[in-house]
């Protein structure tokens, strides 16, 4: 626990010396994530705690968000069976494991093009996506906008 703290508060603090974006918000992002894990050793939270199988995964798929992932590999971080760790993860994330690489993928899509002037192609391959037409499709679907105009509208 107290590595993921000192991961995240060091992270905030490389933030403030980004050149890019609003580094003040990185470096609260970095405090709130530390913040977030002392919370997880909340007494009162005790029943909503996550399993370390799944809290493995989770960690995995951030670390490896733009790579092919499949459940049987993610299993293996788990040691668990493709099937018990689907059911686990959609249990305790309340999500089924594609549907939150979807879903972050996208948030990071959102960030890249508020944050960058690369193109759609670029921010797609970026997230994890070889195709950029499914990845608008997709994008459009979770946002309402195609990347292009989510652009716009948030620079």
């Amino acid at each position: 626990m107290a590595g993921r703290v000192q991961e995240h508060l060091r992270s905030a603090a490389r933030a403030t010396r980004l050149a890019v974006g609003r580094p003040e918000l990185f470096a609260l992002n970095g405090i709130e994530a530390a913040l977030l894990w002392y919370d997880t050793q909340n007494p009162q939270q005790r029943q909503q705690q996550l399993d370390d199988r799944v809290l493995r995964v989770l960690e995995h798929l951030d670390a490896h968000l733009t790579e092919e992932l499949e459940v049987r590999q993610l299993a293996a971080v788990a040691h668990l069976s493709p099937s018990r760790l689907s059911h686990l993860f959609t249990d305790q994330v309340g999500t089924s494991i594609t549907r939150y690489v979807q879903d972050q993928r996208m948030e990071l899509a959102a960030r890249l093009l508020e944050m960058t002037g690369e193109p759609v192609a670029e921010v797609a391959r970026r997230v994890g996506y070889q195709d950029a037409l499914y990845f608008s499709r997709r994008f459009r679907s979770r946002h309402g906008a195609s990347p292009s105009a989510y652009r716009a509208q948030h620079r």
